[in-house]
């Protein structure tokens, strides 16, 4: 049996970036790798991973500032966007290898009034040409 460390050799703890958009108009185009139940402070919720393809975002900073530098989306790199009401039925139906695009449109009043929310929308595309090409390999690609 080889040693316990042979295992790990050439691996690493995958890195997932945190999608929390600032401004109108922040977006994240990726593809759809799968959903996490979570339960926090506000009790369940969910996270959802994308391997990104595209897109920007102004970063929300730890004082709950907007920063003012746009970031960059690295392709390749997965990011977790926070489940919101606003996505959540939508990002439900895409399926693991899906093109999504979830973007920041703006803020909108409840109508039994208090504090603005932000409205963000996710849009399901096609198949990612390269999912395929990798499932087909016999490669594991969900996570």
């Amino acid at each position: 049996m080889p040693d316990e460390k042979d295992f790990d050799a050439g691996f690493e703890k995958p890195k997932a970036n945190m999608w929390k958009p600032g401004k109108h108009g922040n977006v994240l185009k990726g593809v759809y790798v799968g959903t996490k139940a979570l339960t926090g402070k506000y009790g369940a919720t969910e996270s959802h991973e994308l391997k990104a393809l595209a897109g920007r975002y102004n970063n929300i900073k730890e004082d709950e500032t907007v920063d003012e530098n746009v970031t960059e989306i690295v392709p390749g790199e997965h990011y977790v966007v926070m489940d919101r009401t606003t996505i959540h039925d939508d990002i439900h139906k895409a399926v693991i290898g899906q093109q999504v695009i979830i973007r920041y449109v703006e803020d909108r009043k409840p109508k039994t009034g208090g504090k603005p929310y932000k409205y963000v929308e996710c849009k399901l595309g096609g198949m990612d040409p390269d999912y395929g090409a990798k499932k087909d390999a016999g490669e594991d690609v969900a996570f």
